[in-house]
C-alpha cells in the first residue's frame, strides 16, 4: 500500500506507463511484435496480390475495410518498434528531471489525483473495448470470411498449410487490437506529464502573495522560468517526433474512417447480427483512437495559453521594477503556442469533426458510385 502511495506521488500516470511502455516494450513482447509484424506485412502483400489478380469491385467493397485497418495496424507496429528508443528517452525526464507532485499544495495534489483516477478509468474502458473487439473477432462467434480475406488467400496459395496460417492469424488479433491503441496511449502518457508540469508551475506561481518579499518573488519567478524553458525544449522534441509520423497516421486514419463508414453503409441491409456487433465495436474503437489523438493535441497546444492567463492574474502592481520585467519576460515566453501540426492540419478537437465529416462524405460518395457501377 505504501509503495502505491509513493508511486502515485512520483508518477500519477503509472498505469499508462505499465501498459504502454513497460509491458509493450519488454523483451518478450517486442520479439512477438516483430514476429507478428513480419507475418502481417507478408500476409498483407499476399492479399493485395490476390486482389490484383482476381480484381472485382465486389471484392474491394467487401474486404477493403479490413485491409485498410490491417495496414494501420502494420504502421503502428512499425512506428512503435522504430521509435521505441526515442519514446523511452522522452520518458526519462518525466521521471528524473521533472518536478514532483509531492512538492505541490494539497489542493493541486487532490486535483492531480482526480485527474489520475479519471485517466485510469478511461484506460480500463479503452482496454475493455480492445479486448471485446478481439474476442468477437474470433471465428467461434461467426464466419470471418464476410470480414477478412486471409482464409481465401491462404487456401489458394498454401492449400494444406492454410489452417496453420489461419490459426496464427487469428491468434494475433488480440495483439493487433492492442497496438491500435498503443501509439495514442503512449503519446497521451507523455502529454499528461507535460500537463502535470504546467499545473505545478501554476501552483508555484500561486505561492506568490502579499507576504512574500521582493527577493522571494524574484527567486520563484526565476525557478519557474528555468523550468518552463526546459519544458519548451522537451515539447519541441515531442512535437518533432510526432510530426515525423503524422503524415502516415493522417493518411491511414482518414482511410480507415472512410473504409469503416463505407463498409457500414455497404453491409447495412444484408448482414448478420454478429457482423453488426463487430462493426459497432470497431467504429467505437476507431472513435476512441481519433478522439485520443485530438485530446492530446488540444492539451499540448493549450499549455502556454493557460500559463499566460495565470501570470496575468498575478499581483504584479505590488512588485518592484525588476520583478515586473522578469514577469514580462516570462509572459513573452508563453506568447507563442506549440501545436502538433502538419500540412495545415492541427491535432485538436476540431480534428475529430474534420475526420468524421470527411469520412462520412467520402463514404457516401463511394457508396453511390458503387450503386451506379452495378
Amino acid at each position: 500500500m505504501r509503495g502505491k502511495t509513493i508511486e502515485s506521488t512520483t508518477n500519477p500516470y503509472s498505469s499508462l506507463k505499465k501498459v504502454f511502455i513497460d509491458f509493450a516494450y519488454s523483451k518478450l513482447v517486442i520479439s512477438y511484435t516483430k514476429a507478428s509484424l513480419t507475418f502481417h506485412v507478408l500476409s498483407l502483400l499476399l492479399e493485395v496480390y490476390y486482389l490484383v489478380t482476381n480484381f472485382s469491385v465486389e471484392l474491394i467493397c467487401r474486404y477493403g475495410c479490413m485491409m485498410c485497418l490491417m495496414t494501420y495496424v502494420v504502421a503502428t507496429k512499425l512506428v512503435g518498434t522504430m521509435y521505441s528508443k526515442k519514446l523511452k528517452l522522452l520518458e526519462k525526464p518525466c521521471l528524473l528531471d521533472f518536478w514532483k507532485v509531492y512538492n505541490s499544495s494539497t489542493a493541486t495534489q487532490r486535483l492531480i489525483s482526480e485527474k489520475s483516477s479519471k485517466t485510469n478509468r478511461r484506460l480500463y474502458c479503452a482496454l475493455t473495448c480492445c479486448f471485446f473487439l478481439a474476442i468477437i473477432l474470433f471465428p467461434i462467434w461467426g464466419d470471418l470470411n464476410e470480414f477478412f480475406i486471409f482464409s481465401q488467400v491462404y487456401e489458394k496459395y498454401f492449400t494444406s498449410w492454410a489452417p496453420a496460417f489461419c490459426y496464427f492469424y487469428v491468434s494475433t488479433l488480440l495483439w493487433c487490437c492492442f497496438y491500435c491503441f498503443h501509439l495514442p496511449g503512449i503519446i497521451m502518457y507523455l502529454t499528461l506529464h507535460l500537463d502535470l508540469q504546467f499545473k505545478l508551475i501554476k501552483d508555484k506561481i500561486t505561492e506568490i502573495d502579499k507576504n512574500c518579499s521582493q527577493k522571494e518573488i524574484y527567486q520563484i519567478l526565476r525557478l519557474c522560468i528555468s523550468h518552463h524553458v526546459a519544458l519548451k525544449k522537451w515539447m519541441d522534441k515531442l512535437a518533432d517526433l510526432l510530426v515525423t509520423i503524422m503524415p502516415f497516421f493522417f493518411l491511414f486514419g482518414a482511410l480507415n474512417s472512410i473504409a469503416t463508414s463505407f463498409f457500414v453503409l455497404y453491409t447495412l441491409q444484408n448482414t448478420t447480427m454478429i457482423l453488426k456487433i463487430r462493426l459497432g465495436t470497431l467504429t467505437l474503437c476507431n472513435f476512441i483512437i481519433v478522439s485520443t489523438f485530438a485530446e492530446v493535441g488540444q492539451i499540448f497546444s493549450g499549455q502556454n495559453n493557460s500559463l499566460f492567463e495565470q501570470l496575468m492574474d498575478c499581483s504584479w502592481y505590488l512588485w518592484n521594477i525588476k520583478n515586473r520585467k522578469t514577469l514580462l519576460m516570462f509572459m513573452l515566453n508563453c506568447m507563442k503556442p506549440k501545436t502538433f501540426s502538419w500540412g495545415g492540419i492541427t491535432l485538436n478537437y476540431s480534428f475529430v469533426l474534420f475526420i468524421l465529416k470527411t469520412s462520412l462524405s467520402y463514404a457516401s460518395v463511394l457508396f453511390k458510385l458503387r450503386g451506379e457501377t452495378f
